[in-house]
């Protein structure tokens, strides 16, 4: 696949937020009779097009959530010079036979190179001179590195007045900002190993087997007063008598 010679082909460097400056201030320099400007999305198709309407652009919407009734309506007026700017999206684009068309401009770069060559090819047609500029963020490059290898050749940078140009590819702080998450601060490992600590040593201590009580042996003096406490033994728990027992009769001790 590749472009027609008679298209002039440009990059528009710029951050996501500067694609709306940018594409006002390319649409009112010289030369511009009327545009096509590319979206990637149907959302993105609604918010350019109340953009330019805000601004005062005599613009229309065409994307494939539209029925036929207004898809025709509006690409009429394209045609007939009555809405000079149309903001529309790949699908609907596909196959609009518009002789004239001054510039083209890739609001979204296409992530398939292939619809890259198809947008431009709406412009420059039939031998007449067009213009082509994609805007491009940071995060586009490798879309970018594809369609150059499609078409085999190169895409110069366009600068645009007034509009600041964006780096090639993220920066160093982008980079952090963007895959670094904000980490929490960590507080030092002696603190959390003294945190933790007690718990261990009150485990530490659940663990250790216990010593049974050890059994109080008496004292000698509480023996013996316990002994000497204890009350004399009832009569009747007392030996036995012998004989006559300790009553003797008279006549027997004569």
């Amino acid at each position: 696949a590749s472009t027609a010679e008679t298209v002039d082909q440009g990059l528009v460097r710029v951050s996501s937020r500067g694609k709306l400056d940018a594409l006002r201030t390319l649409l009112g320099g010289e030369g511009v009779q009327n545009a096509l400007v590319f979206c990637n999305r149907k959302r993105d198709v609604d918010a350019v097009y109340k953009s330019m309407k805000q601004h005062g652009f005599n613009v229309g919407a065409l994307h494939g959530d539209m029925d036929q009734y207004s898809r025709m309506e509006i690409l009429n007026k394209f045609k007939s010079g009555e809405t000079a700017l149309l903001v529309c999206s790949d699908v609907a684009a596909r196959g609009l036979d518009i002789a004239n068309v001054s510039h083209v401009f890739n609001f979204d770069v296409p992530t398939t190179a292939e619809d890259y060559v198809h947008r431009v090819g709406r412009t420059g047609r039939a031998g007449r001179e067009g213009h082509a500029y994609t805007f491009v963020t940071p995060e586009d490059v490798r879309y970018v590195d594809a369609i150059i290898k499609l078409i085999g050749k190169n895409i110069p940078d366009k600068n645009v007045d007034g509009v600041a140009s964006a780096p090639v590819a993220p920066t160093d702080n982008e980079d952090a900002t963007a895959e670094t998450p904000r980490e929490k601060p960590v507080r030092p490992a002696r603190k959390r190993r003294e945190r933790s600590a007690p718990p261990a040593e009150k485990s530490a201590k659940d663990t250790r087997p216990r010593k049974a009580p050890e059994k109080r042996r008496p004292e000698k003096a509480e023996s013996q007063t316990a002994a000497s406490a204890s009350p004399p033994a009832p009569r009747e728990e007392r030996d036995a008598p012998v004989g006559l027992g300790d009553h003797v009769p008279a006549f027997l001790l004569r």
